[in-house]
């Protein structure tokens, strides 16, 4: 993988990271993961529910977010890596409610939330009332996307697949509210995208998304919770 160009922040003290376990609502079992400590908006990387995969699916991703201060939480689905359980969408929609839920509650702020291709779908249904979401980052947004308001979103493509292709342009046009859909020369997809020579310009763009939408932690005498200025050059999907 690329190694990205975005430096961490200068005197930044970066904190190892610390597993967590926690139990799924209504359901007997526990999932578990992995957080990276920072002093910003919390993110929670949620990966694919197609395949083999777990929160190592991730690459470097995590600890680059680490290095740009966010507190990072990267889950394992039920039944994948070392949590426990069976990979029903139930299950695992109760699953990512509860880490985005503990997100909120640890760091007092709202989660942003990083998923990859199918994972998307656990999100459909979710009260964004009760569990809401400050940004959202997806690798190749599936068919039949879930609408999720008009929370701000990002999303990459490999533009060489016709199909991923029009899942992303279906994902645009219909998304409420900030949506940009960012396309690269390949035909590679979901955390497949981070493995290629695209994925420092993709970690690049991802971290200006974010930073737009982050909240630092304040200094002494600092307006607790206060956010970043937002640019104005936004591009916005048609109303």
């Amino acid at each position: 993988m690329s190694k990205s160009t975005v430096a961490p922040p200068s005197g930044q003290n970066i904190e190892d990271p610390i597993p967590f376990e926690i139990a799924v609502p209504d359901t007997s079992i526990a999932i578990r993961g992995i957080r990276w400590p920072g002093d910003a908006t919390p993110v929670v990387l949620v990966h694919d529910t197609r395949g083999d995969l777990d929160l190592d699916s991730w690459g470097r991703l995590p600890e680059l977010l680490s290095q740009n201060a966010y507190t990072v939480l990267a889950m394992d689905l039920p039944g994948c890596g070392l949590s426990e359980g069976t990979s029903t969408t139930a299950v695992s929609q109760r699953a990512v409610q509860a880490v985005l839920k503990m997100a909120h509650e640890n760091t007092a702020q709202t989660p942003a939330l990083i998923v990859a291709g199918d994972a998307l779908h656990l999100l459909d249904g979710l009260d964004l009332r009760r569990n809401p979401i400050r940004a959202l980052v997806v690798l190749s947004p599936p068919l039949n996307s879930p609408n999720l308001g008009s929370v701000p979103k990002l999303a990459f493509v490999g533009a060489h697949d016709d199909t991923a292709m029009t899942a992303a342009d279906t994902f645009l046009q219909t998304s409420r509210g900030w949506t940009l859909v960012s396309s690269f020369g390949t035909d590679r997809q979901g955390h497949s995208l981070l493995q290629t020579s695209h994925a420092a310009k993709i970690m690049e763009q991802m971290l200006a998304f974010l930073r737009d939408y982050r909240v630092v932690a304040p200094e002494d005498g600092a307006h607790a919770g206060a956010e970043e200025p937002r640019p104005e050059h936004a591009k916005s999907s048609p109303p």
